[in-house]
């Protein structure tokens, strides 16, 4: 949390419905909601902003929420993620490398809130295990 208002959370959902229910959702729990319709623009907006959560749409426009997420951890940025996904597609092997909670559609409010509740445990695994061979060099 930054301290100076509610947390900030980015949301890149591709369908506008699906977008609009998750930000009203996310709100009423406390986050300041920024939105992106793809993953282009989900990226620029991560690249330039502070969040403390991430939830992404796997299949998106212009690029992925996986492709999103899979660049963050590679220049050492370890926010929370959730990945929603209405498709059986390996995710779920991939975004536990990554340090993400995958939420298969459709979900309930629970479980998106669940999911919110266990991706800093996710993040925090992905970045020890990042941590762990340079210790060891050390």
């Amino acid at each position: 949390m930054n301290g100076n208002g509610p947390k900030r959370a980015l949301l890149a959902e591709d369908d506008d419905d699906m977008r609009a229910l998750l930000a009203r959702t996310l709100e009423r729990g406390g986050y300041g909601v920024e939105s992106a319709n793809n993953g282009r623009d989900a990226w620029e907006l991560c690249a330039h902003r502070d969040h403390e959560l991430l939830v992404l749409d796997v299949r998106m426009p212009e690029r992925s929420g996986l492709d999103v997420l899979m660049q963050l951890r590679r220049e050492g940025v370890y926010v929370p993620v959730v990945l929603i996904s209405g498709f059986a597609d390996g995710v779920e092997d991939l975004s536990s490398d990554y340090g993400a909670v995958v939420l298969a559609k459709p979900f309930s409010v629970e479980a998106l809130w669940d999911a919110v509740e266990r991706a800093p445990d996710a993040a925090a695994s992905a970045f020890r295990s990042c941590a762990e061979p340079l210790q060891s060099t050390g």
